[in-house]
């Protein structure tokens, strides 16, 4: 693997790490944070994020670079972690589209029982799929550069995985991001016209921007849905094709920057989670120098 590859992976995954781990350092030093329902998904993605930011990079040199292939869990727990944070990024996506386009069921439906479920779920579900097979019937075994199934329940396991962490959340992902862009338009023309008609009367009300909210949103789901693609090429050729994935020197990469812009999408540009931090940054900067 190229120097550029090492230099750009150990980059992402520092910020990763570091992104995530302000999240969860805010989160849990304010109960005002923890006491809301959508925190819970941001930091439930935030920690997932750090899981793939300190094992990706590690555990991709350990088991593709020095093929320690007979570590069966190594392999498995790099895609643990990955399938992890993409079941979390799409419930979070799910808790922001059920806020936006049906706020009054949001409102009466989603109980912090059932995000705890649905955060159990996200994590209880890679772990199923991914881990338990390793403790029933083998896995499988790279030789030569080529995948040897050694037998149907791991094939099916691989084919679970991908139905489930690779195809499924695209369409998912797509369907949440066009709902939102269609009722943030339809709500931005609902406030103009109320505004322009207390014109006509009263001081005119500053129209509210969430521009840069959704934008940073659309961005990372963007990038979520790019690196998804990359993950469902390299499975289709491993499992259709029955040939050896070989762009992992920009899939990797892919992942990372998708788990580094998480906390700059869905955290830092919460208001409460802003206004926390700018807090705690004013408290650790000395403002007499």
């Amino acid at each position: 693997m190229d120097t550029w590859f090492w230099i750009v992976g150990g980059f992402l995954s520092v910020v990763t790490v570091f992104g995530n781990g302000v999240i969860v350092f805010l989160v849990i030093k304010n109960p005002r944070l923890r006491g809301t329902k959508t925190n819970a998904f941001v930091i439930s993605l935030a920690l997932a994020d750090i899981c793939v930011g300190t094992t990706l990079v590690p555990l991709f040199y350990i088991y593709d670079v020095k093929e320690i292939s007979n570590v069966a869990w190594v392999s498995s727990l790099r895609w643990l972690f990955n399938y992890a944070s993409v079941l979390n990024i799409c419930a979070l996506a799910f808790d922001r589209y059920l806020a936006v386009v049906k706020p009054y069921k949001y409102i009466t439906r989603v109980t912090r029982r059932r995000v705890n479920l649905l955060i159990s779920a996200c994590w209880l579900i890679p772990f199923m799929v991914i881990t338990v097979p390793l403790f029933v019937h083998g896995v499988s075994t790279i030789h030569k550069g080529k995948h040897k199934h050694e037998s149907t329940l791991e094939r099916v396991r691989i084919s679970t995985a991908f139905v489930l962490f690779e195809v499924l959340p695209i369409p998912f992902m797509v369907y949440c991001l066009v709902n939102l862009l269609l009722a943030t338009h339809k709500h931005k023309k609902h406030a103009k016209l109320i505004n322009k008609q207390l014109c006509y009367n009263h001081t005119c009300v500053r129209e509210i921007h969430q521009r840069a909210t959704l934008g940073a949103i659309a961005v990372s789901i963007t990038v979520f849905l790019v690196t998804m693609v990359s993950l469902l090429r390299c499975s289709v050729k491993v499992l259709f094709l029955d040939q050896v994935c070989g762009d992992k020197s920009y899939k990797i990469p892919l992942l990372l920057a998708n788990s580094a812009f998480n906390p700059f999408a869905y955290s830092f540009m919460k208001t409460d989670i802003k206004t926390e931090l700018y807090k705690t940054f004013r408290k650790t900067i000395p403002t007499d120098v």
